[in-house]
Protein backbone atom coordinates (compact mmCIF):
# COMPACT_ATOMS: atom_id res chain seq x y z
CA UNK A 1 0.00 0.00 0.00
CA UNK A 2 1.18 3.62 -1.02
CA UNK A 3 2.49 6.74 1.44
CA UNK A 4 -1.03 8.19 0.39
CA UNK A 5 -3.00 5.76 0.75
CA UNK A 6 -2.59 4.44 4.07
CA UNK A 7 -3.11 8.34 5.29
CA UNK A 8 -6.62 8.16 3.25
CA UNK A 9 -6.93 4.73 5.01
CA UNK A 10 -6.06 6.12 8.60
CA UNK A 11 -8.35 9.17 7.67
CA UNK A 12 -11.35 7.63 7.10
CA UNK A 13 -10.68 5.22 9.81
CA UNK A 14 -11.03 8.23 12.28
CA UNK A 15 -13.48 10.35 10.75
CA UNK A 16 -15.51 6.94 10.98
CA UNK A 17 -15.19 6.10 14.23
CA UNK A 18 -15.33 9.87 15.79
CA UNK A 19 -18.60 9.72 14.00
CA UNK A 20 -19.98 6.52 15.84
CA UNK A 21 -19.58 7.99 19.06
CA UNK A 22 -21.12 11.74 18.89
CA UNK A 23 -24.09 12.98 20.08
CA UNK A 24 -26.42 15.06 17.81
CA UNK A 25 -25.15 17.86 20.12
CA UNK A 26 -21.79 17.20 19.41
CA UNK A 27 -19.45 19.05 17.29
CA UNK A 28 -15.75 19.24 16.36
CA UNK A 29 -13.32 19.59 13.43
CA UNK A 30 -10.20 17.92 11.90
CA UNK A 31 -7.08 19.42 10.75
CA UNK A 32 -4.49 17.46 8.18
CA UNK A 33 -1.51 19.06 6.57
CA UNK A 34 1.61 17.62 4.55
CA UNK A 35 4.64 18.93 3.54
CA UNK A 36 5.61 18.35 -0.12
CA UNK A 37 9.45 18.49 -0.53
CA UNK A 38 11.13 20.54 -3.33
CA UNK A 39 12.23 18.35 -6.29
CA UNK A 40 13.66 18.80 -9.26
CA UNK A 41 15.59 17.18 -12.28
CA UNK A 42 17.04 17.42 -15.60
CA UNK A 43 17.05 14.45 -17.78
CA UNK A 44 19.11 14.92 -20.17
CA UNK A 45 22.44 12.68 -21.83
CA UNK A 46 25.67 14.39 -22.08
CA UNK A 47 26.02 16.30 -25.55
CA UNK A 48 29.57 15.69 -27.12
CA UNK A 49 30.48 17.58 -30.28
CA UNK A 50 33.96 17.18 -32.42
CA UNK A 51 35.23 20.03 -34.48
CA UNK A 52 33.64 19.35 -37.55
CA UNK A 53 30.17 19.85 -35.63
CA UNK A 54 28.44 22.32 -36.35
CA UNK A 55 24.38 21.93 -34.95
CA UNK A 56 23.08 19.66 -32.92
CA UNK A 57 19.30 19.56 -31.31
CA UNK A 58 18.62 17.30 -28.05
CA UNK A 59 15.45 16.90 -26.13
CA UNK A 60 15.64 17.21 -22.44
CA UNK A 61 12.93 16.59 -19.59
CA UNK A 62 12.70 18.99 -16.91
CA UNK A 63 10.43 18.89 -13.44
CA UNK A 64 10.28 21.17 -10.83
CA UNK A 65 8.04 21.79 -8.43
CA UNK A 66 9.31 24.63 -6.38
CA UNK A 67 7.37 27.95 -6.15
CA UNK A 68 10.31 30.32 -6.92
CA UNK A 69 11.64 28.39 -9.79
CA UNK A 70 14.81 27.31 -11.13
CA UNK A 71 18.14 27.69 -13.46
CA UNK A 72 19.65 25.28 -16.08
CA UNK A 73 23.14 25.01 -16.29
CA UNK A 74 25.48 24.09 -18.49
CA UNK A 75 28.95 22.72 -17.08
CA UNK A 76 31.17 22.47 -20.01
CA UNK A 77 35.45 22.80 -20.55
CA UNK A 78 36.71 26.49 -21.07
CA UNK A 79 36.81 27.21 -24.14
CA UNK A 80 39.46 29.26 -26.07
CA UNK A 81 39.43 32.34 -27.51
CA UNK A 82 38.06 32.09 -30.85
CA UNK A 83 35.31 29.17 -30.26
CA UNK A 84 32.15 30.02 -29.75
CA UNK A 85 28.96 27.67 -28.56
CA UNK A 86 25.55 29.31 -28.36
CA UNK A 87 22.38 27.19 -26.96
CA UNK A 88 18.73 28.12 -27.99
CA UNK A 89 17.36 26.14 -24.67
CA UNK A 90 13.38 26.49 -25.27
CA UNK A 91 13.80 29.73 -26.80
CA UNK A 92 16.21 31.16 -24.76
CA UNK A 93 19.49 31.82 -26.42
CA UNK A 94 22.61 32.26 -24.81
CA UNK A 95 26.82 31.93 -25.75
CA UNK A 96 28.06 29.69 -23.38
CA UNK A 97 30.72 31.50 -21.12
CA UNK A 98 35.15 30.96 -21.81
CA UNK A 99 35.34 30.01 -18.04
CA UNK A 100 33.46 26.19 -18.08
CA UNK A 101 30.03 26.98 -16.00
CA UNK A 102 27.25 29.29 -17.96
CA UNK A 103 23.68 29.58 -17.05
CA UNK A 104 21.64 29.30 -19.77
CA UNK A 105 17.43 29.46 -19.11
CA UNK A 106 15.55 30.41 -15.99
CA UNK A 107 12.21 29.53 -15.23
CA UNK A 108 9.88 31.02 -12.64
CA UNK A 109 7.33 28.33 -11.01
CA UNK A 110 6.56 24.80 -11.30
CA UNK A 111 7.51 23.67 -14.62
CA UNK A 112 7.25 19.90 -15.92
CA UNK A 113 7.62 19.06 -19.86
CA UNK A 114 10.45 18.68 -22.56
CA UNK A 115 12.20 21.39 -23.94
CA UNK A 116 14.02 21.35 -27.54
CA UNK A 117 17.88 22.32 -27.14
CA UNK A 118 19.48 23.31 -30.12
CA UNK A 119 23.19 23.82 -29.85
CA UNK A 120 25.54 25.61 -32.62
CA UNK A 121 28.90 25.71 -32.61
CA UNK A 122 31.81 27.44 -34.07
CA UNK A 123 35.79 27.82 -34.53
CA UNK A 124 36.17 24.43 -32.12
CA UNK A 125 39.78 23.57 -31.92
CA UNK A 126 38.87 20.59 -30.06
CA UNK A 127 35.85 18.49 -29.01
CA UNK A 128 33.67 19.87 -26.58
CA UNK A 129 31.29 17.73 -23.79
CA UNK A 130 28.06 19.32 -22.45
CA UNK A 131 26.34 18.84 -19.05
CA UNK A 132 23.18 20.15 -18.49
CA UNK A 133 21.66 20.40 -15.20
CA UNK A 134 19.36 22.43 -12.54
CA UNK A 135 19.49 23.86 -9.42
CA UNK A 136 16.70 25.58 -7.75
CA UNK A 137 16.41 29.93 -7.57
Amino acid sequence: MRTVEKIAAICASLLSSGAAFASESSSGGMSISATVPEICQLDASNVILTPSDTRTVVTVFEMCNGTSGFRIIASHRDLGVEEHVQIDYGGQITDLQPSGISDIAFRYGPFVGEQQVAIETANLKQGIAISLGMTPI
